[in-house]
């Protein structure tokens, strides 16, 4: 597998370039302690890679599903602040991800605020700084939207993720 995740010279001076997408579907429980809320999930993570030469031209795509489980911790310290901790191990790429997230309430429309995250496997490590807006209401879900930059062997690139959860 390790051929699929290097970058390969393409044409002399180019590089493919690689588009990764994520998802999981998660089952779980909350359990409020204290002030704030511990959720526990476990289900199934895929992803998708697809690789692209240097003029946007597809090459390959390889497709993966995986177990994942998480732990969330999120509390409100103030009735206008958030803070969040996220702790994940997938087997897709054998992987422990975590994340820390503040925010600040902007009305009924959830919570701004930097986050920091950190992916570590047992051949990569990928560290992400950016900024977060949490808790978005959208009819019955939660959405959450996030930005930034990411790092990985040495190269800044952008990253954006996307969220959302629904509670029975």
């Amino acid at each position: 597998h390790s051929f699929w995740r290097n970058r390969h010279a393409v044409l002399p001076g180019f590089e493919e370039r690689v588009l990764t997408t994520r998802g999981s579907v998660l089952v779980g429980r909350d359990v409020k302690i204290g002030t704030g809320t511990l959720g526990v999930y476990a289900g199934i993570e895929m992803m998708r890679e697809t690789a692209f030469d240097p003029f946007a031209l597809w090459l390959r795509q390889f497709n993966r599903i995986g177990a994942r489980m998480q732990l969330d911790w999120w509390q409100h310290p103030t009735d206008t602040t958030l803070l969040t901790a996220n702790v994940a191990a997938g087997t897709i790429k054998r992987e422990i991800w975590g994340r820390v997230a503040h925010g600040w309430k902007i009305g009924s429309y959830g919570y701004i605020g930097p986050e920091l995250s950190a992916a570590l496997s047992t051949r990569d490590a990928i560290w992400r700084g950016g900024v977060h807006w949490s808790e978005i209401p959208m009819w019955a879900f939660k959405l959450r939207i996030s930005g930034g930059l990411a790092f990985q062997r040495g190269r800044a690139g952008a990253y954006v993720a996307f969220s959302n959860y629904y509670k029975f």
